[in-house]
C-alpha cells in the first residue's frame, strides 16, 4: 500500500519485490541482464520520470545482498523506508492467512480459500516479523543508512500525513495526486479477527503449561 502510494506521488519509481529469490532469475533471463549489478541497473531504468527516485521493497536480508554487492555506489544516495505494523499480532495472522490462501493483495482474483488456524505457524511470523524489523536497524545502524520509520496503522489512518512526513524527511516536495487512484484495499476480515482472539488464548495457555 505504501509502494502504491509513492508511486502515484510520481515522485517515486520501482518499489515492487523484484529482489525476490524466485523473480530475479526470472526477469534477468527474461531481459538477458548477466550480472546481478546490470539486472539493478536495468530495473532502475525503467523511470517514469528522470527526477523520480527509484527503489526495491526488501526484507532485512535482501538488503544485506544489496550491501555484499554495493549497489548503493550505482546510485547517488541510499534511504530506508522502514514500514512496520505496531500490532504484530494483526501482522502474523495476516501473513499467515496470506500463506494459505495465496492472496498476498486486494487485487488478486478468484474466490478466497477457507483459511486454518495454525498456532504455531501464527506464532513463527510473530518472531519473525519482530527479528526482521530488528535487523532493519541494526544493518542501518551498522551501515550508517538513513532509515525513515513509519507505521502501517498511521498509512490507514493518514495516509496523505505519512507521506508529508516521508516527503519531509527526504527533503522532497509532495506533490498533488490522486489517493483515489489507489486500487490496494486492506484485507483483514472476520477470519483475522477470530484467529488473533483465539492466538491470544492459546499463548496464554501455552506459556502457563
Amino acid at each position: 500500500m505504501l509502494a502504491e502510494y509513492l508511486r502515484l506521488t510520481t515522485n517515486f519509481t520501482g518499489l515492487h519485490e523484484q529482489l525476490n529469490h524466485d523473480v530475479v532469475p526470472r526477469l534477468a533471463r527474461q531481459a538477458g541482464y548477466d550480472s546481478f549489478p546490470n539486472y539493478v541497473a536495468g530495473m532502475a531504468s525503467a523511470k517514469v520520470t528522470a527526477a523520480a527516485s527509484f527503489g526495491f521493497k526488501a526484507s532485512w536480508d535482501q538488503l544485506l545482498m544489496l550491501l555484499r554487492w554495493n549497489i548503493p555506489a550505482m546510485f547517488s544516495g541510499l534511504h530506508i523506508l522502514h514500514i512496520q505494523r505496531r500490532d504484530l499480532l494483526a501482522q502474523a495472522v495476516s501473513f499467515s492467512i496470506a500463506a494459505q490462501t495465496k492472496r498476498w493483495n486486494s487485487l488478486m482474483e478468484g474466490e478466497k480459500p477457507v483459511p486454518d488456524y495454525l498456532f504455531s505457524d501464527i506464532l513463527d511470523r510473530l518472531n519473525g516479523s519482530s527479528h526482521g524489523n530488528r535487523m532493519i536497524r541494526q544493518i542501518c545502524c551498522i551501515y550508517d543508512l538513513p532509515r525513515v520509520e513509519m507505521y502501517y496503522e498511521d498509512l490507514l489512518a493518514d495516509p496523505v500525513g505519512v507521506l508529508n512526513a516521508v516527503h519531509s524527511q527526504l527533503g522532497l516536495s509532495l506533490r498533488r495526486f490522486n489517493l483515489g487512484q489507489a486500487r490496494l484495499q486492506r484485507q483483514a476480515d472476520h477470519y483475522n479477527e477470530a484467529f488473533i482472539a483465539r492466538f491470544k488464548q492459546d499463548f496464554i495457555a501455552h506459556i502457563s503449561a
